[in-house]
């Protein structure tokens, strides 16, 4: 049974109050701090069912994806989302005469989500409040930041952004095919080759996320069909065996007597 996990991807990626969002917000603030993110998201993201705030962790969260509850805990996400490759040396790189690293730096990055995205913070920022502004600027207030050129520094792309914007050329790839999912069968626990364990095979992918009692239950409920096959399989060689071991004028009989019952049924 397919899973729609559209609620679970709005979550993360919705544009203004998505955890994505959040964390690029809070990674640019000069006070932004782990536990005002934290408070952030939960603030933004509480009434979202596929979100849950951690009762015990002051720092973390749930995000309940389709294979069960996950915990995530936040104290370096925004020191992680801003270590980003710089956009001049990604530039360097997808422009390289070498292939191999203009092919993989190119398929990686996404230079128009990092637009986007600084459009997006730079929208925000100017709806704070006119003196905000660089033309309404309050008397005897500084001005914007400018680098030695006298032009406005350029925010630096995300981590969380460069994600998104492969995220989104994915969903567009997505759209224009048509997909066919196939559920991704585990054949052992101890992922070895050349070993198939079939009660392994059959259990959900949200196994480990269920309560002890019902994993036993399932565990007892496979374990059981699996015996069952195996007695049904053994039984079939035996009797197999044994016909093989018939003369073949009796191995005839059976056979002309077998498809006479048919016909007559």
């Amino acid at each position: 049974e397919f899973t729609d996990n559209k609620a679970c991807l709005d979550l993360i990626t919705a544009p203004h109050s998505g955890l994505f969002a959040v964390l690029d917000e809070q990674s640019f603030f000069p006070k932004a701090t782990v536990e005002s993110l934290v408070l952030t998201l939960i603030k933004s993201s509480e009434q979202h069912p596929n979100f849950e705030r951690h009762k015990l962790d002051k720092h973390g969260f749930h995000v309940i994806h389709y294979a069960g509850k996950i915990h995530y805990n936040a104290d370096a996400f925004m020191e992680k989302n801003r270590d980003s490759l710089s956009e001049d040396l990604v530039e360097v790189f997808t422009t390289s005469a070498v292939g191999i690293l203009h092919d993989c730096f190119d398929a990686s990055f996404d230079p128009k989500a990092a637009v986007r995205t600084q459009k997006r913070l730079e929208r925000k920022g100017s709806r704070s409040g006119p003196g905000m502004l660089a033309g309404n600027a309050a008397p005897g207030s500084p001005g914007p930041a400018r680098g030695a050129t006298g032009t406005k520094k350029k925010r630096q792309a995300t981590v969380a952004n460069q994600f998104q914007g492969s995220l989104d050329q994915l969903m567009a790839t997505l759209r224009t095919t048509s997909p066919h999912f196939v559920r991704c069968v585990k054949p052992n626990p101890e992922q070895v080759p050349n070993k198939f364990n079939a009660v392994a095979a059959k259990l959900p992918d949200n196994f480990k996320s269920l309560p002890v009692w019902k994993q036993n239950m399932l565990l007892k409920k496979f374990n059981e069909s699996a015996a069952k096959e195996e007695e049904e399989r053994q039984k079939k060689e035996e009797a197999e065996a044994k016909l093989a071991s018939l003369p073949k004028w009796k191995r005839d009989k059976m056979e002309a007597e077998k498809k006479k019952l048919a016909a007559e049924a």
